[in-house]
């Protein structure tokens, strides 16, 4: 589950919290960042994460789908698509400029960059 913190439409940085059952939820803390701390999730809040099944064998990949509100010009708001991988290890927002889906694997090519 990832989850934004209350900053109205100010971007912030998403956690995520891993579980296999959704009773396991209630006794987690959401601690762990879902792209590195500071870069306010590359600017957005989340929306939805898409799921697409991977190299696992169950929904090991997944498209995040977050909100760049632009306050007070909400009609100029943005989304900003990007992949999720998850691992036993953990969940990451890979730092992907353009990216491709292709045999349940995900593939980038450049970093992510925002200008203002």
């Amino acid at each position: 589950m990832i989850v934004s913190h209350t900053s109205g439409w100010a971007s912030n940085d998403d956690v995520y919290v891993q579980a296999y059952d959704i009773a396991e939820l209630m006794n987690r803390t959401f601690s762990d960042f879902l792209a590195p701390e500071g870069t306010n999730t590359f600017e957005s809040q989340c929306h939805y994460a898409f799921p697409l099944s991977g190299t696992l064998g169950y929904y090991s990949n997944f498209v995040y789908m977050g909100d760049r509100y632009i306050n007070p010009s909400l009609d100029n708001s943005e989304y900003f698509w990007a992949p999720i991988k998850v691992t036993n290890s953990g969940v990451s927002l890979m730092d992907a400029h353009t990216w491709k889906y292709k045999n349940k694997e995900f593939t980038t090519d450049g970093s992510w960059n925002h200008t203002t």
